[in-house]
């Protein structure tokens, strides 16, 4: 198991510095299945399988192209298309049987029972997640706890039918999901920081910074960068070798111990609002430009 953790802090590292990012993804992926399968065959499966499916996906697109140091060949657009087709549907799906497991105990009309609370209740008195908005839970009525319970099944039901929307569509749900898991963090102590990896490859991000260019010269303005993020890499997974190696390991941020707790859930806030803010910037340029489009449209029949 040591082993296998020093291997994927390396391709970790790898990854991030752009080195054969497809090859390392995959096996990258291949053995957090394999690894994952021991902790979870003690009864609990956590929400990062589904940012280690969506990885996988990925593995088929472009990813390792743009802004890498050993760049791989481009796939074809096809390919990638339903790569991430693929890594929606893993998602819609997820969300799909959480949702249908508490549809079959939320959905009621017994004010004196919620789902909701039963998360909250056992977080707040046995987990001390009394921090940001909890305390205000305890203060709410239970009409409102109701239309909480009816409001997350619906949700995470909801997640194929925007899917098959259209890109517009689907981004709309992705921008209420982090909503919903900024919700969780602030009602709930819960930080779904991780998602973040899993909503932003849906998200053009070339329309906030730019197409990049990797195919040029030692000339590119993409070199001024290269050196100080394969430093910072490299210093990065040495560190979190030398944890392993004492019988450490962190999971969040390099901090170990009971403060990692409050760490993980002041920076999920901060990760996600700024994912809703770029997934909302590219949903109104998507929006703006479809409207534009349709507009020039008009006029050519014109």
């Amino acid at each position: 198991m040591l082993a296998g953790d020093l291997v994927r802090i390396w391709l970790l590292v790898l990854i991030t510095m752009g080195v054969k990012t497809r090859v390392c993804t995959i096996v990258l992926c291949l053995l957090t299945f394999i690894m994952t399968n021991f902790v979870y065959s003690f009864g609990k499966i956590d929400h990062d399988t589904v940012v280690w499916a969506v990885a996988l996906c990925l593995a088929f697109t472009d990813w390792g192209v743009s802004y890498a140091l050993v760049p791989d060949r481009s796939v074809n657009p096809m390919v990638a298309a339903r790569a991430l087709a693929t890594a929606g549907i893993l998602i819609a799906f997820g969300m799909f049987t959480a949702g249908f497991g508490k549809a079959l105990h939320w959905i009621n009309f017994d004010l004196s029972r919620s789902g909701f609370l039963s998360w909250f209740y056992s977080g707040y008195y046995t987990l001390d997640r009394t921090l940001l908005l909890a305390p205000v839970v305890l203060k709410a009525p239970p009409q409102l706890v109701k239309i909480a319970d009816y409001a997350a099944v619906l949700f995470e039901l909801s997640a194929f039918f925007f899917l098959l929307a259209g890109r517009i569509g689907w981004r709309v749900w992705l921008l209420v999901a982090v909503g919903f898991h900024l919700t969780n963090a602030l009602l709930l102590n819960i930080p779904f920081h991780i998602q973040v990896l899993a909503y932003l490859p849906f998200v053009a991000l070339a329309r906030l910074f730019g197409s990049p260019n990797v195919r040029g010269s030692a000339t590119t303005a993409v070199l001024s960068w290269k050196v100080p993020v394969v430093i910072f890499t490299i210093i990065l997974g040495v560190a979190h070798t030398a944890q392993r190696l004492k019988g450490g390991g962190s999971q969040f941020l390099f901090v170990e111990g009971d403060s990692v707790v409050h760490l993980s859930l002041y920076v999920s806030l901060a990760l996600l609002t700024l994912c809703a803010m770029v997934i909302a910037t590219d949903l109104i340029t998507r929006i703006y430009g479809a409207r534009l489009h349709h507009a020039r449209s008009q006029r050519g029949i014109l």
